[in-house]
């Protein structure tokens, strides 16, 4: 998958569909609330994608169960599988796409 610059990945409040594999360029993190400012450069090599799903989880306070066993359904609730934040490319990036489902 390549990416144009300044061109949108994923952004606030869509579903957690996709993890990300930065192979060339650079992906910067936004935050809506406070008019798209940068706040996160991801380079070649890093993962991204599952960010949301960990903030989430911490801004909810999620505690497991003694057994430690997650829900199947948790990617698919409301409360935890939408984007918290906005990605986009800052130039020219190759990027490879795997859904959670198969990570």
């Amino acid at each position: 998958m390549y990416g144009k610059d300044q061109e949108m990945l994923y952004k606030e409040p869509e579903k957690i569909m996709y993890i990300y594999f930065i192979l060339k360029g650079t992906v910067v993190f936004t935050l809506p609330r406070y008019n798209n400012a940068v706040f996160f450069k991801a380079h070649p090599g890093s993962i991204i994608g599952l960010e949301d799903y960990v903030y989430n989880l911490m801004a909810e306070g999620e505690t497991f169960s003694e057994d430690k066993k997650i829900p199947l359904d948790l990617f698919e609730a409301d409360d935890y599988g939408r984007r918290r934040f906005n990605t986009k490319s800052d130039g020219p990036t190759s990027m490879k796409r795997l859904t959670i489902f198969n990570f």
